[in-house]
């Protein structure tokens, strides 16, 4: 898995950007989208396409999970990260 963590002030930007350019807010338009889910009145925003999962928590911060295949490359470059964490988490 590939995972991306957007904190508040980049997701603010997009935001603000979407609303310049679309007069809508993107949460709202993004809630009305087929490929999402709405958790408990939009607490949670989960939209997917093509192993790409988005998860938007009460509009404020976000976290993009794609999920890669399962190649020689990709189990090589997980090893090595899982190396890494283990090593260097306490």
């Amino acid at each position: 898995m590939d995972i991306q963590y957007i904190n508040k002030q980049v997701l603010s930007a997009l935001e603000n950007s979407y609303i310049n350019q679309h007069g809508t807010n993107p949460f709202r338009d993004l809630e009305r989208n087929a490929g999402s889910e709405i958790v408990n009145d939009g607490e949670c925003i989960i939209w997917e396409k093509n192993n790409k999962y988005l998860f938007i928590f009460h509009d404020y911060t976000a976290i993009i999970i794609k999920v890669l295949k399962r190649t020689k490359k990709n189990i090589k470059k997980a090893i090595a990260s899982e190396t890494y964490i283990l090593k260097h988490f306490d």
